[in-house]
């Protein structure tokens, strides 16, 4: 009896080490991905911008990255893994920009000129350098 035990208690030992004992995802380094956007030449102030991954090979909760745009149109996103992603850019109706400033006149886009940067939005971003500036201008 205590050997069967001792053989079930090993067996256990053996597939927890070979199984990697936590589980945790083999992931690249994580990068903090920044840049700007504007509209029409201007800045684009308290519109979100979302890093959709487009590889399943990242697992789910790693997927999806999104950050608020500043009154300067500047967007910090962290812990973006490098893979290819799907841009999305989106700006609640009736919003203001973040600090009250010059570019308020921003607030005033219609949703409809964003539409097209929403879930089937063709916007992509190819995350590998983390020095690398990723600017939006859209039209």
């Amino acid at each position: 009896m205590l050997s069967r035990c001792l053989i079930l208690i090993a067996i256990g030992l053996f597939a927890g080490v070979h199984s990697g004992c936590g589980g945790g995802d083999s992931l690249p380094e994580a990068v903090t991905v920044a840049g700007k956007v504007t509209l029409a030449g201007k800045p684009l102030s308290g519109a979100t911008v979302g890093f959709n991954a487009l590889s399943k090979e990242l697992p789910a909760k790693y997927r999806y990255a999104a950050g608020v745009t500043d009154d300067t149109g500047r967007y910090e996103l962290k812990k973006v893994y490098p893979s290819e992603y799907m841009v999305t850019i989106d700006k609640p109706s009736g919003s203001t920009a973040p600090g009250g400033g010059p570019e308020m006149a921003m607030a005033s886009v219609n949703p409809k000129e964003l539409s097209k940067y929403g879930s089937s939005s063709e916007l992509r971003a190819n995350v590998k350098d983390p020095t690398e500036s990723m600017n939006f201008e859209l039209k």
